[in-house]
């Protein structure tokens, strides 16, 4: 097998799990892959017995189910997926519970990506615990995490941990751990000897704490050395407030947030709500993870509730995009990024991009453009007719008490390095 150094959300090797889900059964769990070729592409979790192999057609999407057993139960366990493909794919999960569904974009496999921090929310209480999920590529990976939280011990095995202590592990190939906390374990830093993945978020949220009612939050984590320093966010479509949380990877961290200014030191994070309707720039100097999370309905009184998304920086944006809209939700919506000069090319499904509900900002001397579209239920092309532009897009869907949300894509700066490493997953591929 080879793999490559992380430069965009597609790629050929992935690996991931999934943490505790907030019930116990699911309606469903599924991959949704999408690459403009024809490929072929096997899925594997041995932990489970589960190997499927299929074959996808071009400029679509193609969805294939994974057994409700993958989900991961505190501590280690064999319950990571493994996913290869023939040709360059882009996939997203959706966790589908009624009530309470949330998806991920999924993240290739990269040799130079061994730090990573915790994107979380402080839980509606301890049976809905914030949560982290380590998932190993290959044997004697060595694994330092140093813990952060907004209070309380953390217990891991059978140790007692407080926030500031260093815990470290050994996994071997195609495990996972999961760690989880009553309180919010946003800031914890992990470092990895060899490829791993994480994967965060809460059981089950508030959003805010004091607002009913709670929801399931899940995302991969991105590694911190593809962070950037520059983003535009605004209010997801339909919803009442822009809610943000803005973290920091190194001490002297400053951010502007608009009209905010703020200071972050290493792992901690600054909250940013907003109810006005506008386009918001975010400017580091140092780079920043940004995520934007969904209130509950009861809060803002609009339809919808928690969900946790990372947002793409200005700097993190690809040309085309193939999705479907992965939930029975009736109400489904796109947010696209892009300087504004250039937002006359966008087009979804053979028509161009209507700019009725358009928001603009500036950074530096550029204007950016963030558009919101409600789209129908079903499968979407969104792309540029100029394929040297890259934009960035979110999608987000609610109704009363349900909501999902993730990034399509997340293309970082730079080009590959070749790196080649062999690894044998047992497996029975067809």
């Amino acid at each position: 097998m080879i793999f490559v150094s992380l430069t965009d959300s597609a790629g050929r090797q992935f690996i991931f799990g999934i943490p505790e889900t907030y019930n116990s059964s699911h309606d469903y769990i599924k991959l949704y892959i999408a690459s403009k070729d024809v490929s072929k592409v096997y899925i594997t979790a041995p932990g489970i017995g589960f190997n499927q192999t299929i074959t996808t057609l071009a400029n679509t999407s193609t969805a294939v189910a994974i057994p409700g057993s993958i989900v991961t139960t505190t501590g280690l366990s064999n319950k990571a997926v493994y996913v290869e493909s023939d040709q360059t794919i882009s996939i997203y999960v959706m966790v589908r519970e009624i009530g309470s569904s949330d998806g991920l974009l999924l993240l290739p496999i990269a040799d130079d990506a061994p730090e990573f921090f915790v994107a979380s929310y402080e839980p509606v209480d301890p049976t809905g615990p914030s949560q982290f999920l380590i998932i190993a590529l290959e044997d004697s990976t060595l694994i330092d995490i140093q813990l952060r939280t907004s209070a309380g011990p953390v217990i891991i095995g059978s140790q007692s941990y407080s926030s500031g202590q260093n815990v470290s592990l050994k996994m071997s190939k195609m495990q996972t751990y999961l760690v989880q906390h009553e309180h919010d374990l946003t800031g914890t830093h992990i470092t990895s000897s060899k490829p791993v993945s994480v994967v965060s978020g809460t059981k089950c949220a508030n959003v805010p704490h004091d607002a009913t009612s709670c929801d399931f939050l899940v995302e991969q984590m991105l590694p911190v050395s593809f962070w950037q320093r520059e983003y535009v966010c605004a209010k997801l479509k339909s919803r009442g407030t822009n809610r943000l949380r803005i973290l920091s990877s190194v001490d002297g961290t400053s951010v502007n947030i608009g009209a905010t200014h703020i200071k972050l030191n290493k792992g901690e994070f600054y909250e940013y709500v907003n109810s006005n309707d506008v386009a918001t720039p975010i400017e580091s100097n140092f780079p920043v993870l940004v995520l934007q999370y969904a209130e509950g309905g009861d809060h803002d009184s609009k339809r919808g509730d928690p969900s946790m998304i990372t947002i793409p920086s200005i700097n993190s944006q690809e040309a085309e995009y193939f999705y479907e809209t992965a939930t029975p939700l009736p109400y489904h919506y796109v947010s696209i990024t892009i300087r504004t000069d250039q937002a006359n090319g966008l087009h979804i499904d053979g028509s161009t991009v209507s700019r009725s509900d358009e928001l603009k900002t500036r950074i530096n001397t550029t204007e950016f453009s963030i558009i919101r579209l409600s789209v129908t239920v079903g499968k979407h092309h969104i792309y540029h007719v100029d394929t040297t532009v890259g934009f960035g897009v979110i999608v987000y869907g609610f109704d009363s008490r349900e909501s999902y949300g993730f990034p399509l894509g997340l293309t970082t700066q730079g080009g590959p390095r070749d790196t080649v490493r062999v690894l044998s997953v047992p497996d029975e591929r067809t």
